[in-house]
């Protein structure tokens, strides 16, 4: 009789079970895993952390500024101004943010504007054509807004009037400033 037939056979009840017990310890990874991270979301919502950032936003800030005309020290109303991010001279650079006009008063206030950057407000404008002739007007304010400043103001600009006359008439004795 031989009995060495059982020797190379396996029990496929205790492999089912291993599998089973396999899946179900991997199902309960992932449950646990799925419960840690909302866990964490959560809690990172409740004291202000964004999980899916690696940085919060900007803090929305405002920038309040005024223009007067240099030659007759008058308010500059209703003259088209720019938001312009600048570099540690205060120059421009890449393109306008914003535009708008000076108020009734020479003055205006750019809301919600970016904190993480140095931003200056400039004013220019022209007017005319080669018959009545050219009025240029150039100025930019004193200061900028650095990083991280909330409501700031970057003082009074002035603003410079240049004109260049034309072939019927002269445009800038008509024009302020």
């Amino acid at each position: 009789m031989n009995t060495n037939t059982n020797t190379t056979t396996t029990n496929d009840s205790d492999t089912t079970s291993t599998a089973v017990a396999s899946r179900r310890s991997h199902s309960n990874l992932r449950r646990a895993v799925a419960v840690v991270a909302l866990a964490v979301l959560a809690i990172g919502s409740l004291i202000g952390v964004d999980a899916f950032s690696a940085r919060k936003a900007s803090a929305a800030t405002s920038i309040t500024f005024c223009f007067k005309y240099a030659g007759s020290r008058t308010a500059a109303t209703h003259l088209p101004v720019q938001l312009w991010r600048v570099n540690n001279a205060g120059q421009r650079i890449g393109s306008q943010l914003r535009g708008g006009k000076t108020n009734a008063s020479g003055c205006a206030t750019y809301a919600n504007t970016p904190a993480n950057v140095k931003l200056a407000v400039f004013a220019n404008a022209t007017y005319g054509d080669s018959n009545i002739g050219w009025v240029f007007y150039s100025g930019a304010t004193p200061y900028y807004a650095l990083e991280g400043q909330g409501q700031v103001s970057v003082g009074t600009g002035w603003v410079y009037r240049q004109c260049v006359a034309g072939f019927y008439q002269n445009l800038c004795a008509s024009m302020p400033g």
